[in-house]
């Protein structure tokens, strides 16, 4: 669904006690409440695991209308100028790439003049020809292989004279530009989804400062509009306004013998209740968690012990 969603919109309908994510539909606009005919889902052992049918190209077409909020909901990323900045700004970085491995080609490369003889004697508008011909040559030659031969003035004799590049220590030194050139542009998209950027190069050992801020910024938005989605098939209206939500968790994993002390103060102080502390630990709820336990003794000011 997250996959979708970053790639422009998401359809999830409901059929049944199922629900499916529409690889292919058409949208109907309207004002009382857009539909969506024409649902498709591709079945694949790479998307759907156990899916019914599955395989390369088996499908599911639905000869019905889906309608917005009863049986199925849509989201589009709001952010629809990401792709364009993206592409553009790959554009850009993709020009200096190419600069950096033209560069990183012509470093250790053999360059030697070469003179032959020659007794022939040819007119200016040849000799121009000629030249046009070799400077295109030539520079295919110097942009691809590894060896170039560049004829030297004429000379009486044979010869052959090699040419040592002196600028081959400077542009060796330019592979590490390369990383440096990817960093940049990895923190530039992984900015504009809200992730840190030491989060997904790995620069630190501890991680966990940026994972968090990850969770916050990106991750749980992403989760709150798919539980909204939901909440609008399952909860509705009606139930909503009753009281009953729908709240997705288990964002981070929580190692509970790390957080022992905290989860027993929390717990034991009568201020949550338990199933509230195993939620906060993503656990599941108990059939009597909910309910309050207080194990250490706390008195209201001004009151006996024996009275509270």
């Amino acid at each position: 669904m997250i996959k979708n969603l970053l790639n422009g919109e998401l359809l999830v309908v409901q059929d049944g006690d199922q629900f499916y994510i529409a690889d292919n539909f058409v949208t109907n606009y309207s004002l009382d409440g857009n539909t969506y005919t024409g649902v498709t889902v591709n079945f694949s052992s790479s998307k759907v695991s156990n899916a019914p049918n599955s395989g390369p190209y088996a499908q599911k077409y639905f000869n019905r209308t889906f309608i917005q909020g009863v049986d199925c909901f849509h989201l589009d990323n709001d952010n629809i100028g990401i792709k364009k900045y993206v592409d553009s700004l790959w554009d850009d970085y993709g020009k200096l790439f190419g600069i950096l491995i033209a560069n990183q080609l012509r470093v250790g490369q053999v360059r030697a003049k070469i003179s032959i003889p020659v007794t022939s004697k040819i007119d200016d508008n040849e000799r121009i020809k000629l030249q046009q011909q070799y400077a295109t040559t030539l520079y295919e030659k110097m942009m691809n292989d590894p060896i170039v031969f560049i004829p030297a003035d004429d000379k009486a004799k044979s010869s052959y004279d090699e040419i040592s590049s002196s600028k081959s220590a400077t542009l060796q030194n330019q592979i590490t530009d390369f990383w440096s050139l990817k960093k940049v542009f990895i923190g530039e998209v992984a900015g504009l989804l809200g992730i840190p950027p030491a989060l997904v190069l790995g620069e630190t050992a501890n991680n966990s400062e940026n994972l968090d801020l990850a969770i916050e910024s990106a991750v749980i938005p992403l989760g709150n509009k798919l539980s909204e989605g939901f909440a609008s098939i399952l909860i509705k209206k009606s139930g909503y306004s009753v009281g009953n939500t729908l709240q997705m968790t288990g964002f981070k994993t929580i190692n509970i013998l790390d957080r022992a002390d905290a989860i027993d103060k929390v717990g034991s102080s009568g201020v949550v209740k338990v199933n509230e502390v195993r939620e906060a630990a993503n656990l599941p709820p108990t059939e009597d968690g909910d309910r309050f336990i207080m194990t250490k003794n706390y008195e209201e000011k001004g009151k006996n012990s024996e009275d509270t």
